[in-house]
């Protein structure tokens, strides 16, 4: 007889619990169940070791690393809307786009004296 270790898989994606310890058993039991334990998210089926990175600041894919992969880009402030951004702005490094209040703009068109507030 071969006992073969299964994991809870609450979301059934195919990856079991990380943190179930499994259950060996002879028969598969079928749906609810993996014989793997590589989900570190089981109450999410889109969040997976399979899943596509996406830039919401969840580690999707399992690998201990939110956001990999994708490209991120620094945008500054621009509070008067002239598409240069803020001299006093630091930048964010994002992956999505801020939207409106923020340009994308390089370090030297940045860098201007007359931003009004």
């Amino acid at each position: 007889m071969i006992f073969i270790t299964y994991y809870a898989d609450l979301d059934n994606d195919s990856y079991g619990d990380l943190s179930d310890i499994g259950n060996s058993l002879c028969n598969d039991p079928g749906v609810g169940f993996s014989i793997n334990n590589t989900d570190c998210n089981d109450g999410n089926i889109t969040i997976n070791p399979a899943a596509t990175e996406s830039c919401n600041g969840i580690d999707d894919n399992c690998n201990g690393t939110a956001d990999d992969g994708l490209i991120f880009i620094t945008y500054y402030a621009d509070l008067d809307n002239d598409s240069f951004g803020d001299l006093s702005d630091i930048g964010n490094s994002l992956c999505n786009d801020p939207g409106l209040d923020f340009q994308l703009t390089i370090l030297i068109a940045m860098i201007k004296c007359n931003q009004s507030y």
